[in-house]
């Protein structure tokens, strides 16, 4: 899993697709990835999607 460390943060993120990079961000309380699952699967053919 890829973790990335902003001061004393650590975040864990995905990577999918190919192209210009788009952020999804949610709060700890939603459902995660499956909170963007619909739209991750549109925006990955055209897109990094982090």
């Amino acid at each position: 899993m890829p973790y990335i460390q902003i001061k004393d943060l650590d975040m864990f993120y995905e990577k999918m697709g190919i192209g210009e990079p788009i952020l999804f961000l949610h709060s700890g309380y939603s459902r995660g990835i499956l909170a963007f699952a619909c739209q991750m699967l549109d925006f990955q053919k055209n897109y990094t999607c982090y």
